[in-house]
C-alpha cells in the first residue's frame, strides 16, 4: 500500500475537527441546522488554514444522504466521492490554472444542468479565485447573482484584496485566520500520538512556530522531522532537520552585538557561513530574535508571554538578555535587519549578513530627550565628540556612524574608554527627534536654543549607556587600571564578580564570606573612588551596587588573602609556617583581619593608600618570659 502524507491523512472530515475557525465552523453549521443556505461563499484567509476543508466539508453536509447537516456520516456515497474529489457534482477548479473568459463560459453552460439524484445541489469549488482575469469575473458575475436553485458557488483566496467588489457583494465572506503556536502545537501532539510518535513539547512548539499559522504546513514539518529520526523527536532534531540556528549560537551572536564586538560578530558569520547553514534563515530568526527582546523589554512579561507564545524557560533566557539593549535600541536594530531582508533578493546573502553585522555593532546607544534634557537640568551638558583617550580607529567609526546621534555604546579603552558619538543638544540636534513629528522637532529646536548659553558653562557628562556583557568583558581591564592608584581598595573589590548591568548600574556579588570586604568598600568615600573610576574607565556615569551571594560562598574564599594577580583572584593563599616554640607567632590573613583593620583605622588606611602597600600578615606579638 501506498504511503498517505499526513497532510491528506489527518485532512478534517467534519466541522468539529476544523483547527481554531470556531467563528466560520458555527456560522456554517447554524446557517445548515436553520435551512438559510447561501448561494455564494468566499473564503478568505492565509494559506493552510483550511479553506478548501471546509468547502468540502460544507458540500458533504448539504449533500449527505441525512443531510442538510452540520455533521455528515461521512459513509454514503455522495459523501465518500466529494472526500476522494470523485464527485461529478462537487466539482473543485483551480484558478489559477482556468483563468480565461473561455473557462468561466464552459462553466456556465454545465451550471445549467441539475445534479444527479444522489445530490441536492452542484457545487463549485473555485480555489485562488484571485487569480481569474478581469473579463472571466465579469462573466461570472452575472451567474453568481442569480444561480439556478441546484447550483452553488465556494470561492477561496489567499489574497481577498484581488477580488473584485462585484463579487464581494454577491457572496457571503469568511475570514480564516492563522492558528497560534499553542493550538498548532497541541494539535501536531495529537497527530504525534496517533502515529505512534514520541515529541518533547520545545520540538512541538518549535514545528508549530516554524509553519507560521498554517496546520498544512507545520503537518508537512512534523511528517518529514518523522522520517528524520522516528524514535523520541526532541527541539534539537528538529532544528537540525529543518536546518535551523542554534539557539546558544543565536544568543552568542546577540552578545558580541551587544559588546559592540564588531570582530566577534563578523568571526560568527563566517563560521555559520562554513557550517552550510541557511543565512537567510539565520537573519529570520535573528528578526524573531529582536522581535521577542522588544516586547519583552517595552510591555514586560506578562504582556510578552501572551504575544509571543513562548515557554517559560524560553522567556527566562530572553531576560538574561533584557538589559543589554534599550527599546530604542531594538527598534533600531530590526530597522537593519528589515533592510538586510529585502536586499537577500539582489546582493549575496552572506555579504548582506556581514553590512548587517557591522552597522549593528557599530549602532549608537539610544537616549531619549528626556534623558538628555534632565542632564541639562542637572547642571552638565553632553560632550560633543569623542574624548581625548580614544583611538584612531574608533574615531573613524564615530565619523562613519554619527547620523545615528546617539551616544555611543562601550568601545574597548586605549587606556581610557571613550564615547564614540554623543547627542550635541546645543546645536539644536535631538537624540529621538527621528520619529517625532515636525511639532515636536519645532519644540525641542526651541528648547535646546535657550538652554544653550546655560549649557556652555556647565560640566560635562556622559550618558552612554554601558550593559552586561560589556562590564563583564573589560572587569578585569578595569581591576587591574584601579590597582595602581589605589591597591587596597582593588584587592577588596577583586574578591566580587559582576552579576549584572542595569540602567548603568552595576551590581556585583560578595561570597558570603568577605562580608568585611564588602563593608568596607561600601563606605561613602569608597564608593565615590570606585564610581569615579568607573566613569573614567568606561566613559560613562556609572553607579555600583554591593551584595552577598550565598551559593558563592565558602569557608576557604573568606580564608585567602588579598591575591596579587588581579586576572586571577582564585590565586592560591600563602601557606603559614610555624614557628617555634616561645616565640612571637605570625599569622597569614586567614580570617579577613586585614580588611578589618582597614575598616576600622582611617590612619592605617591613610598609610596604606600613601604608600601603595597591602597587608601581607597579621603578627600577634607575645612577652617572652
Amino acid at each position: 500500500m501506498s504511503y498517505q502524507v499526513l497532510a491528506r491523512k489527518y485532512r478534517p472530515q467534519t466541522f468539529d475537527e476544523v483547527i481554531a475557525q470556531g467563528h466560520v465552523t458555527k456560522t456554517l453549521s447554524n446557517a445548515l441546522a436553520s435551512g438559510r443556505i447561501g448561494s455564494g461563499y468566499l473564503f478568505c484567509g492565509p494559506r493552510g488554514t483550511g479553506k478548501t476543508s471546509v468547502a468540502r466539508i460544507l458540500a458533504k453536509s448539504i449533500n449527505c444522504d441525512k443531510g442538510p447537516t452540520s455533521t455528515p456520516c461521512g459513509k454514503c456515497d455522495s459523501c465518500l466521492t466529494i472526500g476522494t474529489e470523485g464527485s461529478i457534482d462537487v466539482r473543485e477548479i483551480d484558478a489559477a490554472s482556468n483563468t480565461g473568459v473561455d473557462d468561466v463560459r464552459i462553466l456556465r453552460e454545465n451550471i445549467r444542468y441539475g445534479p444527479s439524484a444522489d445530490n441536492r445541489k452542484r457545487i463549485y469549488i473555485i480555489d485562488e479565485v484571485h487569480r481569474l482575469s478581469g473579463a472571466a469575473f465579469d462573466a461570472l458575475l452575472k451567474t453568481l447573482e442569480e444561480p439556478p436553485a441546484h447550483a452553488m458557488f465556494i470561492f477561496a483566496t489567499t489574497d481577498p484584496q484581488k477580488v473584485p467588489d462585484t463579487i464581494h457583494s454577491r457572496t457571503q465572506r469568511f475570514d480564516f485566520r492563522r492558528v497560534n503556536v499553542s493550538e498548532l502545537a497541541t494539535a501536531l501532539g495529537v497527530i504525534a500520538e496517533k502515529e505512534g510518535v514520541k515529541v518533547s513539547e520545545d520540538a512541538l512548539r518549535l514545528i508549530a512556530r516554524r509553519g507560521e499559522g498554517s496546520v498544512r504546513d507545520s503537518v508537512s514539518l512534523l511528517d518529514q522531522i518523522i522520517s528524520f529520526s522516528s524514535d523520541n523527536i526532541t527541539a534539537e532534531h528538529v532544528s537540525e532537520a529543518l536546518g535551523l540556528v542554534d539557539q546558544e549560537f543565536l544568543f552568542n551572536f546577540v552578545e558580541a552585538l551587544a559588546r559592540a564586538d564588531c570582530s566577534s560578530a563578523l568571526l560568527k558569520v563566517s563560521e555559520l557561513a562554513d557550517s552550510g547553514a541557511d543565512i537567510r534563515e539565520f537573519i529570520r530568526e535573528l528578526s524573531h530574535h529582536f522581535r521577542s527582546l522588544t516586547i519583552l523589554r517595552s510591555a514586560g512579561l506578562k504582556t510578552a508571554s501572551k504575544v509571543l507564545n513562548l515557554l517559560e524557560s524560553e522567556l527566562q533566557r530572553l531576560q538574561s538578555q533584557l538589559d543589554f539593549f534599550t527599546v530604542g535600541d531594538l527598534v533600531r536594530l530590526a530597522d537593519i535587519l528589515i533592510a538586510a531582508t529585502r536586499q537577500l533578493k539582489d546582493v549575496e546573502p552572506r555579504w548582506t549578513l556581514e553590512m548587517a553585522t557591522v552597522k549593528m555593532a557599530y549602532l549608537e546607544s539610544t537616549v531619549t530627550i528626556e534623558e538628555a534634557l534632565a542632564q541639562l537640568q542637572a547642571g552638565a551638558t553632553l560632550s560633543t565628540s569623542p574624548a581625548s583617550g580614544a583611538t584612531t580607529e574608533q574615531k573613524k567609526n564615530s565619523d562613519l556612524f554619527a547620523g545615528a546621534s546617539r551616544p555611543s555604546r562601550f568601545t574597548p579603552p586605549a587606556p581610557k574608554v571613550a564615547s564614540r558619538v554623543t547627542t550635541n543638544l546645543a546645536t539644536g540636534s535631538s537624540t529621538s527627534a527621528q520619529s517625532k513629528s515636525s511639532a515636536t522637532q519645532s519644540h525641542t529646536s526651541a528648547t535646546t536654543t535657550a538652554t544653550a548659553s546655560a549649557v556652555s558653562a556647565s560640566p560635562k557628562v556622559d550618558v552612554t549607556r554601558i550593559n552586561t556583557p560589556t562590564i563583564r568583558q573589560h572587569w578585569s581591564a578595569f581591576m587591574a587600571s584601579l590597582k595602581g592608584p589605589n591597591r587596597m581598595l582593588a584587592s577588596q573589590l577583586a574578591m566580587a564578580s559582576v552579576s549584572e548591568v542595569h540602567e548603568n548600574q552595576i551590581t556585583v556579588m560578595f561570597p558570603s564570606s568577605a562580608p568585611t570586604q564588602k563593608s568596607l568598600v561600601e563606605k561613602p568615600n569608597y564608593r565615590v573612588q570606585i564610581e569615579q573610576a568607573l566613569k573614567e574607565f568606561f566613559g560613562a556615569p556609572l553607579r555600583i551596587n554591593y551584595e552577598i551571594d550565598s551559593d558563592v560562598g565558602t569557608a576557604s574564599m573568606g580564608s585567602q588573602p588579598v591575591p596579587n594577580n588581579l586576572d586571577d583572584p582564585r590565586e592560591a593563599p600563602r601557606q603559614s609556617t610555624g614557628q617555634p616554640a616561645g616565640q612571637a607567632a605570625t599569622i597569614i590573613d586567614e580570617t579577613g583581619e586585614s580588611a578589618k583593620l582597614l575598616a576600622e583605622d582611617s590612619r592605617l588606611r591613610t598609610i596604606m593608600e600613601q604608600v601603595d602597600g597591602e597587608i601581607v600578615r597579621v603578627r600577634d606579638v607575645k612577652s617572652q618570659s
